[in-house]
């Protein structure tokens, strides 16, 4: 007769609930990551940049690659990927938007092996993933049909094996390759994907100088893999556009970092949102600098070079440079990096309560800014709702109806997304305000591009034609006007 096997231990029962329950927690955190990033995905449509992004990668591979390299503002590879994407599945409207979501559902891999490789505990690596998961920047850009999905999810996988190198015994080819590979791949994304880069050799430079030889040489080779489309742009007729980007000031850096911590929908919190998240980060550092139980977890340092080196060097170079580089869209190479600071000076907080305490404020300070962050109206034009106002207003007539605009701002997501409802009613043309002729049309404008004088509006009345169904809608920052003239 077989003996029964004895019950484990309380402890063994303990460990296994509590492993199951972290699985529970992380998969719950999983489904409100894919969640959030999917919520209203369609629902505004597709903006100027957006558009543009889509025309490109429309193009033959040739002209492509010669239009960005006069464009200069940005290197090949997104447009390369998006351009696959279109050619898999079309370019409608849904399956455009997947793309961004899908790319920032994929950076959970990386994060899993970094949080692994850092040895992150169970509480640490839950933390993480939910001020990730809620980010309201993050959020942004996941459903935007640019780069910065892609930009993210290869700076993910830039740190990870960055911190395999840094960590191990000795440097292997193993992780040296791939880190290359991923780093080519990365500056061909975006320019501050350099940034990055750089950070990462600063922190071999200061903390690991016997992988300096090997992180230079690869460097090195990320320079020459690179020079192919440094030599295209320079060899070019330039004609990029980055006027518009203003030179910041030190509230622009620091209002960066309050949108990582996550913004709240009222007026004066963000310092409030910089003491809770900086304070935590600027006692780790103090306690690790004296030597006075350093942070405990390994490359502490490292992470907050990599968190802010990036920010400083932007914001040096748009100083210094004849034309501005700044742009917070283009600096969420740090998002992850900084979150992980974040959470790693809390766990370094000594006393148990207060620590307990600054976790569970972060946690609902994170929440809470996303949540409002979602349900607020504003951050993106709806230009669909916009397309729809139209066709809606002028029903099923078979007559052509033209829509001026004054800009391809407005001109481009409207031809977009009329073509993509299936209408083909609509002429939108290009034109100046007192070029508009006809009987009966359509106006869509951004009111600040008008100049004195030229409000379309006044200069119909004064024909006397007739305003009627005007509709307006904003972003927060810009406001498009819509509204149809009977003259």
């Amino acid at each position: 007769m077989s003996s029964v096997p004895a019950p484990p231990p309380d402890r063994e029962l303990n460990q296994m609930a509590a492993r199951y329950a972290t699985l529970g927690v992380w998969a719950a955190l999983i489904v409100l990551y894919v969640a959030l990033r999917c919520w209203r995905l369609t629902s505004d449509g597709l903006w100027v940049d957006e558009v543009f992004s889509v025309r490109v990668a429309q193009r033959a591979w040739r002209e492509l690659l010669g239009l960005l390299a006069v464009d200069v503002v940005h290197p090949p590879f997104f447009y390369i990927v998006l351009k696959l994407w279109i050619a898999g599945g079309g370019a409608t409207l849904l399956w455009l938007k997947l793309l961004p979501v899908i790319l920032s559902i994929g950076s959970l891999l990386p994060l899993w092996l970094l949080c692994r490789e850092l040895k992150l505990s169970r509480g640490e690596a839950t933390l993480t993933l939910w001020l990730m998961a809620v980010n309201g920047y993050l959020i942004h850009y996941s459903q935007e049909l640019r780069m910065y999905s892609l930009l993210f999810c290869l700076s993910l996988w830039s740190l990870w094996l960055f911190v395999r190198l840094v960590d191990g015994r000795r440097p292997s080819w193993r992780i040296v390759l791939p880190l290359f590979i991923v780093n080519v791949l990365l500056v061909y994304t975006h320019y501050f994907g350099w940034l990055l880069v750089g950070a990462e050799w600063l922190c071999v430079l200061l903390w690991r100088p016997r992988l300096l030889g090997w992180f230079s040489l690869s460097f090195g080779a990320l320079a020459l893999a690179f020079a192919p489309w440094a030599y295209a742009v320079a060899a070019g007729p330039s004609k990029g556009n980055l006027q518009w980007i203003a030179r910041p000031g030190w509230a622009e850096g620091v209002w960066h970092v309050a949108t990582l911590n996550g913004i709240m929908p009222w007026r004066h919190t963000a310092p409030l949102g910089l003491l809770l998240f900086g304070a935590p980060i600027a006692l780790a550092l103090v306690r690790g600098l004296r030597d006075q139980q350093p942070p405990p977890r390994r490359l502490f340092g490292m992470l907050c070079v990599i968190s802010f080196v990036p920010i400083v060097l932007a914001f040096v170079a748009s100083q210094l440079l004849s034309q501005s580089v700044w742009g917070e869209r283009h600096l969420i190479v740090v998002a992850l990096p900084y979150l992980l600071v974040v959470t790693l000076s809390l766990s370094c907080v000594p006393r148990v309560t207060w620590r307990v305490a600054l976790i569970a404020l972060v946690v609902a300070w994170a929440g809470v800014a996303g949540a409002t962050g979602l349900l607020a109206e504003g951050g993106r034009i709806p230009w669909k709702s916009l397309a729809q106002h139209l066709i809606e207003q002028e029903g099923p007539e078979p007559r052509r109806v033209t829509v001026y605009t004054f800009e391809g701002w407005a001109a481009l997501p409207l031809e977009f997304l009329l073509a993509d409802l299936g209408n083909h009613q609509f002429d939108v043309v290009l034109t100046q305000p007192k070029l508009m002729t006809g009987e009966r049309f359509w106006v869509g404008f951004r009111d600040t591009t008008v100049r004195a004088g030229e409000d379309p509006r006044a200069l119909l009345e004064e024909r006397g034609c007739r305003i009627d169904d005007e509709r307006t809608a904003h972003d927060g920052g810009q406001r498009v006007i819509l509204f149809r003239a009977i003259c």
